[in-house]
């Protein structure tokens, strides 16, 4: 098939906005790596792509197709509807030689559209709706993004495959409602905590915002509630409306928390008048409430009632969903959903925290492949328990899919969505999640050996070996240094004392050398890499893994120091220590406090999008506040900030142990 040409016409004949996105996409992908000219029509090209709906495919499957005709080679792009037909044109430029990557597109050097389509492609994704879960409830995930920054973000899901998305709205962030109580107002930022922008010279100087850190387009309006309110709900609505641009079905997931049904009809009835478009509806449990029956109980008598008050209008496709960790309480509620849940109502299930915890807690079910055919599962690319960690979370998204699809006799995941609130962080996880949702003979191994050359990575055995390794790290995190890492300030301060370093896990001093060890080793072998790597994207992943290593390995080292002291002090009674110990605190919190500054000032360094920014702040107003509140409580100090005493209108509950035993 002959390579040299000038000219590539598109043609479709389907006026689906989403095959408009497809012929725009296209065009701007092939122009970017190429001198062709690209124009839409069937005349006077030397190639012709012609994008095509055929709904006898089977659901999301697609193809790719080539054939020589006259002096003009014709390529069709054809899926079962209009958005599998979006990733056939993926595809295509994949294996014409552009990366895609939730961090923006990387081009080869050259372009070869002949290779891509020197073999037909038929693809039948072995998971149908493949996702994102954006809890939308942290400073570094999209929430604060500007609005054409989380655009994108949307569009570089959709050019990963994915064809799914799922926004969980807390109560008084992103919808307004009517209760018992009055009127809750969305725009309650990050559990109403208020972050704002500090005299401290690093922080200030990497913010975007001049005074409150919020989405930009909204800071104006911060101390106008009622504006407020109704901008997050503009900017989130104008994020769906990308997403279904793109041809992700959109869900929708909040949780009821007053006992009046009504409260809960109310507050549907308001997501449903904000958010008309939204496909799915999800009535999720709050987080590891250990009672799923009387919540879902509960969910069923709303919908019932909601169908009622809106019997004249078409509702989206409705879901009730578990988030609990305890396989215990989840059989439970698996047990009444199949007795009672209508058969026109699927199931969420949100089963651990972290990928490979969630497997586990799956295999500790009694699943039938009718309820799987029912399940919509969560799983992780990132936990954030260890939101400080860089993690890199692979296996556990291919055991996901594999559990599933043995659980299903041969039939297809009907849907999984991963949890991630940082981006650039986990560009290796995202991708890797997408497309094993895709092949699940996909191991990690191959992927990353793949990734590497596609980044023009030199050693790239090395760079498998380096990253497989992180994996094993984060798992070793996750179930030895259990929330060592969370980002919510109230957590951490609450019980008084030292007592998020007891309750949440036996963090130790040796398990700190442990992790800090394993991640030095990734860290020296990614450094490897680099002296031979030319692609600029291959070394700019590489440095910035060297980065956000170090910056873990500070954040360690900052809980080490404090651990140090942990066995000498009484959170029961701080005025015990003798004049020793309250030397020994001194001293390592001030070491402590400097290796914080140290990992903000190498945080700083390297900040590739919004979410980078976000991280930022968050710590400065977690980490480094923790420790002048243990310093404040054991050295008997009275001074305390309005961060150590406010107490916003949410918060989340500290995530729960869980082990991979």
């Amino acid at each position: 098939m002959k390579q040299k040409f000038t000219s590539l016409a598109i043609h479709v004949e389907s006026t689906s906005p989403v095959l408009a996105y497809a012929v725009r996409e296209l065009k701007t992908m092939l122009e970017t790596a190429t001198s062709w000219q690209v124009f839409e029509g069937t005349e006077g090209a030397d190639w012709v792509v012609r994008l095509m709906i055929a709904p006898e495919l089977p659901p999301a499957a697609f193809e790719i197709t080539a054939a020589q005709r006259g002096q003009t080679q014709v390529i069709d792009l054809t899926g079962h509807d209009a958005s599998a037909t979006l990733a056939a044109v993926y595809t295509l430029l994949e294996k014409a030689g552009i990366c895609f990557d939730v961090c923006g597109p990387i081009f080869p050097a050259k372009l070869d559209l002949a290779h891509a389509v020197e073999e037909p492609v038929h693809v039948v994704p072995a998971v149908l709706e493949r996702g994102i879960r954006q809890h939308i409830n942290f400073p570094m995930d999209i929430s604060s993004y500007p609005l054409a920054e989380a655009r994108e973000y949307i569009r570089n899901l959709a050019r990963l495959r994915f064809n799914h998305i799922t926004f969980h709205s807390y109560p008084g962030q992103w919808y307004e409602y009517r209760h018992a109580k009055g009127e809750t107002l969305a725009g309650h930022f990050f559990y109403d905590v208020r972050h704002d922008v500090p005299a401290h010279p690093v922080v200030r100087a990497a913010l975007r915002n001049q005074k409150v850190f919020c989405i930009p387009e909204i800071e104006p309006l911060f101390d106008q509630h009622p504006e407020r309110s109704r901008a997050a709900i503009a900017w989130l609505r104008a994020v769906m409306d990308e997403a279904h641009t793109v041809g992700m079905k959109v869900q929708y997931s909040l949780e009821i928390r007053e006992d009046d049904p009504e409260d809960g009809v109310n507050a549907c009835a308001s997501v449903l008048r904000e958010y008309p478009d939204i496909d799915v509806l999800e009535l999720i449990t709050p987080e590891n409430e250990h009672k799923p029956v009387q919540f879902l109980e509960h969910y069923l008598m709303v919908i019932a009632q909601l169908r009622v008050r809106l019997a004249e209008t078409k509702l989206p496709q409705l879901v009730v969903g578990i988030y609990e960790t305890s396989p215990e309480y989840l059989q439970a509620g698996l047990d009444f959903l199949r007795q009672f849940c209508p058969p026109d109502i699927s199931w969420s299930l949100l089963p651990g925290h972290g990928a490979r915890v969630a497997v586990n807690s799956m295999q500790a079910l009694d699943m039938k492949s009718d309820d799987w055919a029912r399940t919509r599962l969560y799983s992780w690319v990132e936990f954030d328990g260890l939101m400080y960690n860089q993690q890199n979370s692979l296996l556990g998204s291919k055991q996901a899919v594999d559990l599933a699809l043995a659980g299903l006799n041969g039939d297809r995941m009907p849907g999984l969505d991963f949890n991630h609130w940082r981006t650039a962080e986990n560009r290796t996880a995202i991708r890797y999640a997408a497309q094993v949702c895709i092949d699940p003979t996909l191991t990690p191994a191959i992927f990353c050996r793949e990734y590497g050359i596609a980044l023009g990575v030199d050693r790239v055995a090395d760079f498998t070996k380096a990253m497989l390794a992180l994996d094993e790290t984060d798992v070793y995190c996750s179930a030895n240094l259990f929330n060592i890492g969370f980002c919510f300030l109230a957590c951490w301060t609450n019980p008084k004392g030292l007592s998020w370093t007891r309750m949440c896990a036996n963090w130790t001093l040796e398990k700190i050398a442990e992790a800090d060890k394993r991640m030095e080793k990734s860290r020296q072998l990614f450094n490897a890499c680099l002296p031979g790597t030319l692609h600029p994207e291959g070394r700019r992943l590489l440095r910035f893994l060297d980065n956000r290593i170090r910056c873990t390995q500070l954040h360690l080292q900052a809980l080490d120091a404090l651990l140090s002291f942990r066995d000498l002090c009484d959170d029961n009674h701080p005025e015990a220590l003798d004049e020793a110990g309250l030397a020994m605190v001194c001293t390592q919190c001030d070491k402590a406090l400097e290796l914080a500054e140290s990992y903000m000032r190498l945080h700083a360094e390297m900040l590739p999008d919004r979410g980078t920014e976000g991280t930022l702040i968050s710590y400065y107003e977690t980490i480094p506040v923790y420790i002048r509140h243990i310093r404040q409580y054991f050295m008997g100090e009275t001074t305390a900030s309005a961060k150590d005493v406010y107490v916003p209108m949410d918060a989340p509950p500290p995530p729960e142990v869980t082990t991979l035993d």
